[in-house]
C-alpha cells in the first residue's frame, strides 16, 4: 500500500501545473497499468 502512496505522491509531483485533469488522469492511469502490468508479469497465475 506505502508504494501506491508514493507513486501517486511522485506522479503528483511530476505533472505539470498546465494540464487539465483529465489530461493528469489519462496520463496517471497509463503509468498505473503499465506499472501493474510489470508487477503482474513477474507472477506466476493460482492454480485452481
Amino acid at each position: 500500500m506505502n508504494k501506491m502512496k508514493n507513486f501517486k505522491r511522485r506522479f503528483s509531483l511530476s505533472v505539470p501545473r498546465t494540464e487539465t485533469i483529465e489530461e493528469s488522469l489519462t496520463e496517471f492511469t497509463e503509468q498505473f497499468n503499465q506499472l501493474n502490468n510489470q508487477r503482474n508479469e513477474g507472477e506466476e497465475p493460482w492454480a485452481g
